[in-house]
C-alpha cells in the first residue's frame, strides 16, 4: 500500500513558517552578542576612568611630595637658624651691613672685574612669626660666566643659611649679565 503523498494546506505552511522563524530566533545568538557587546564597552569605560583617576591621583601625589619636601627644607633651614642663635654671640641676629659687606667683598677673592650691585630686597614676614626671609639682589654685568657662579657658590659659604632663590643669566657681548636673588630665614629684630 502507497501512501497518499503529504501536502500542506496554505495555513499549515503559514503555521510551519512562523514556528521555524520563531526557531530560528531563539537559536540566533544576536541579544547574547549584543549584550556582551555592552559589557565590552562598560569595561572599556570603566577602564578608562580607573587610569585616568590613577593618574590625576599620582600628579597629586607628585605635587604632595614636592610641597612636603619644600616645607621640610624650610623647616630645616629655621632649625639652622635657632641652632645658630643658640651658638652664636650675636644670638642669631646677624648685622645687615655686615652681611651685605661680606657679599660684596667675595668679587676680590673669585676674580669679578667688577663689584657687583647689591640691593637689600624685601622681607617676608609673616604675623606672629619671630623669623622673617630676607632678600638681597645682586646684579653683575658682563661678568665671566665662571667668576660670576664661584661668586654665587662663594656666597653661600660665607654666609650662613643663605640659599639662591631666584637666577637670570643673560649672554653680553663681553660676559654675561647675571641676576640672583639670595633669601636668608633670620630672626626677627
Amino acid at each position: 500500500m502507497t501512501a497518499a503523498p503529504f501536502s500542506l494546506t496554505g495555513a499549515d505552511e503559514r503555521a510551519v513558517r512562523i514556528h521555524a522563524s520563531s526557531a530560528a530566533r531563539r537559536n540566533s545568538p544576536t541579544p547574547m552578542l549584543l549584550l556582551a557587546g555592552a559589557a565590552l564597552v562598560l569595561a572599556s569605560v570603566f577602564t578608562l576612568w580607573s587610569v585616568n583617576a590613577s593618574r590625576l591621583a599620582s600628579r597629586r601625589l607628585d605635587a604632595a611630595v614636592v610641597s612636603r619636601d619644600g616645607v621640610e627644607n624650610v623647616i630645616a633651614q629655621i632649625e639652622r637658624v635657632r641652632a645658630d642663635a643658640a651658638s652664636a654671640r650675636t644670638d642669631g641676629r646677624y648685622s645687615r651691613q655686615l652681611q651685605l659687606s661680606t657679599l660684596a667683598a667675595i668679587n676680590q677673592r673669585v676674580g669679578l672685574p667688577s663689584s657687583p650691585s647689591i640691593q637689600e630686597g624685601r622681607a617676608r614676614v609673616t604675623p606672629d612669626s619671630p623669623i622673617a626671609k630676607r632678600q638681597v639682589d645682586i646684579t653683575m654685568n658682563n661678568a665671566p660666566l665662571p667668576a660670576a657662579l664661584e661668586w654665587i657658590r662663594e656666597a653661600q659659604r660665607a654666609v650662613p643659611g643663605l640659599f639662591v632663590s631666584a637666577l637670570e643669566l643673560r649672554p653680553t657681548p663681553t660676559g654675561w649679565t647675571v641676576r640672583v636673588q639670595v633669601a636668608r630665614w633670620e630672626f626677627r629684630q
